[in-house]
């Protein structure tokens, strides 16, 4: 019996679960056998395969956005890595940490017009944190250890501080299956490196800078990117009473005081003007949703901004061109720092924080109110030109102010029906701008996540992500919001063998890129055919394909009668596909601004 000729190959599985690395998605192919039978022979390892490798990497996101622990990216050679792409720039600037393996031909079959052989070297280029490339042959032991080397210092980079995927490109001979007398076993002993971190807390000079700026200054503005959630910071800001922006995608919105309403009055400039230039801005993590929260900031600087990022993130991200403090703490030290001051609200400065809030109530009422007109409650394939229909009973009080059934008003009903315990995906474009400001209240869903794929803000991969936290955390339930072109686009991540039981998809199809008529395109005669490319696909034959149970609405009525039943357990996916007129749904945003 000799050794298996890959051995050291399936030695990568047990190097990541020593680094307590618990799933890997595969895509079947035959260049990358050695990998996947490596991590589908550890029983250690949990073991996803998907076909459409721009799907699998998406799902490995999801799965790590959940855990936030690295996730195993496995294809074979050629342009099935190249798929990965999107999923793998996602997640380098949400800071996710991917494992990305793709096989390849030997490098010197590159550029020999052989089958499946692309130059995969740096493949992803500078949206990985780093690449490396396996060594050919280990018939030498120095391979071996190179082997091992590698993908320690691999996992290591990804995993520290920003996390982000990394990619390893490894180029295998045939043959690649291992003959029925090969020897193949898993070496427990394998070596593997530990990388102690030390704890930083700030220096004094530093926490004396926090403390004294706070102090000493009477308007004061928190502003968090995209992020999971943060201790301390409840107790903290109710102590401070200064206003905290709630971005849907920070979550933040279990913070009573919280400012949830921002895209509503920071559009009007007299508003701006009153609130004014801030003395004090402090901002951390990620992303930042709000147009009109960028749009006021740019405009009327802060006095001072400071902005928390963790040592080693690199690139000055200047989001509202005003930094003028950079403090290399992670946020949560910062924060703890702050709580165990105990500091109080001074007068001045929670007065400002009074008026920030006062702007907010004023919006959610004008919201609430907007909802409580009544409704034409035509279905979809109606002449919108009928006469104004209103039930009889207190069902149809929360509506709208131009009678129409719309896409806004089904979300605004949605938000208020989820449960709390769940994790809300939001896809790009119009879905994430809804909910944004429509607002997530914090007593109802103080155990909602929200997640979206805001690193490059594309709308491929929305089904892909819920996928993967669905198959990740199976403790909750999943609610995705996601546009027609997002979906159909999207639709092969439902292309699996896996349970997704506990997985909610709201589709809302306009049939059309509605967000393109809501800007400067939609007024361009070529608008509906280049941009927003109107299409007239529906989801039920794609819900019969993958056994999805399908529900189709039409009318306000419908989705009252849906939604109570529609997020309770069931046995399969759920689709409820909510069809709109993408001109209402127009007229109804540009009225809805007006508030």
């Amino acid at each position: 019996m000799q050794s298996y000729p890959f051995q050291p190959i399936m030695d990568i599985a047990q190097i990541c679960v020593a680094h307590r690395i618990e799933k890997a998605v595969l895509s079947p192919g035959s260049r990358n056998a050695p990998l996947t039978l490596a991590f589908v022979r550890n029983e250690r390892i949990q073991c996803f395969t998907f076909s459409d490798e721009r799907a699998a990497g998406f799902v490995a996101l999801g799965m790590a956005q959940v855990s936030l622990s690295p996730v195993i990216l496995c294809c074979t050679s050629g342009s099935a890595g190249l798929n990965y792409a999107p999923a793998v720039a996602e997640a380098f600037f949400q800071q996710i940490p991917l494992l990305v393996f793709t096989a390849d031909r030997p490098p010197e079959w590159t550029d020999q017009l052989d089958g499946q052989t692309i130059r995969q070297r740096d493949l992803f280029g500078k949206h990985v944190k780093a690449s490396y490339e396996l060594p050919v042959d280990y018939t030498h032991p120095d391979a071996v250890w190179q082997i091992n080397r590698l993908v320690n210092e691999a996992i290591l980079t990804a995993t520290a501080e920003p996390q982000g995927p990394v990619h390893i490109n490894c180029p295998f001979r045939e043959p690649f299956y291992p003959k029925k007398d090969d020897l193949i076993y898993t070496d427990n002993q394998v070596r593997y490196v530990q990388k102690f971190l030390l704890s930083k807390e700030l220096a004094p000079h530093h926490s004396g800078f926090l403390l004294n700026s706070l102090e000493d200054s009477k308007k004061v503005l928190v502003v968090g990117g995209q992020n999971r959630c943060y201790p301390f910071i409840e107790q903290l800001f109710n102590e401070l009473q200064v206003p905290v922006i709630n971005d849907c995608i920070n979550n933040l919105h279990y913070y009573e005081g919280g400012i949830k309403h921002h895209d509503i009055f920071l559009a009007k400039p007299e508003i701006q003007e009153q609130l004014g230039a801030v003395d004090f801005l402090i901002t951390f993590d990620k992303s930042v949703l709000s147009k009109p929260l960028k749009n006021y900031l740019r405009k009327y600087k802060p006095k001072i901004h400071l902005h928390l990022q963790p040592e080693g993130v690199g690139a000055l991200a200047d989001t509202f061109q005003s930094i003028t403090h950079l403090m290399d703490y992670h946020p949560i030290d910062t924060f703890r720092v702050l709580a165990e001051k105990k500091l109080k609200g001074h007068e001045a400065r929670v007065e400002y924080g009074n008026l920030w809030r006062s702007f907010d109530k004023q919006a959610a009422l004008a919201i609430d109110q907007f909802f409580s007109k009544p409704i034409r409650n035509n279905p979809f394939d109606l002449p919108l030109d009928l006469p104004s229909t209103v039930g009889n009973d207190n069902k149809t009080n929360a509506l709208l102010d131009h009678n129409k059934f719309s896409e806004l008003l089904a979300v605004y009903k949605i938000l208020r029906s989820l449960s709390a315990n769940c994790i809300l995906h939001l896809a790009n474009s119009m879905p994430v701008r809804y909910v944004n400001v429509l607002g997530v209240y914090p007593k109802e869903k103080q155990n909602m996540w929200v997640a979206a794929n805001r690193g490059t803000s594309g709308i491929d991969g929305c089904i892909s992500t819920a996928v993967g936290h669905a198959l990740a955390n199976r403790n909750m339930l999943h609610v995705l919001i996601t546009g027609d072109i997002g979906f159909f686009y999207d639709r092969n991540a439902l292309w699996n063998i896996y349970d997704l039981h506990n997985l909610r998809i709201i589709l809302l199809n306009n049939h059309g890129g509605g967000i393109f008529k809501l800007i400067d395109s939609g007024k361009l005669p070529e608008s509906d055919e280049f941009f927003v490319t109107e299409q007239w696909l529906n989801a039920e034959n794609t819900a019969r394909d993958f056994e999805v149970d399908y529900t189709l609405c039409r009318t306000y009525d419908e989705l009252q009668t849906i939604l109570p039943t529609f997020f309770e357990p069931s046995e399969n996916c759920k689709l409820l596909e909510i069809e709109t007129d993408l001109d209402s749904n127009q007229e109804v945003w540009e009225e809805f601004k007006k508030l």
